[in-house]
């Protein structure tokens, strides 16, 4: 995965929230999580087809899954829904 690529899904997945009247909806952390969590279970088990994926990975099509590493006040935050906010356990204590 490249800059270039994320860049290109974050701003196709706005314009496809925007063009469905759910602009306002529209989360810059909890996409790139879901962007980067995907992504890094694709490269642990690149071989897998869709069904074994998906049986592999249950966790991913639970929205809780985001609850162990996010707290609801930080994805509640602006700042949280304008950039992306690192999980707790990453962020700088600044």
């Amino acid at each position: 995965m490249t800059d270039t690529e994320l860049q290109r899904f974050i701003r196709s997945f706005r314009a496809f929230a925007e063009h469905h009247g759910a602009g306002a909806k529209y989360h810059e952390t909890i996409t790139w999580f879901w962007f980067l969590l995907i992504h890094e279970r694709i490269q642990r088990t690149p071989t897998l087809d869709w069904p074994a994926f998906v049986a592999a990975h249950p966790d991913l099509f639970q929205a809780a899954v985001i609850d162990g590493y996010y707290d609801a006040e930080t994805l509640g935050s602006e700042q949280a829904r304008a950039t992306f906010v690192l999980p707790r356990g990453m962020r700088s204590p600044h």
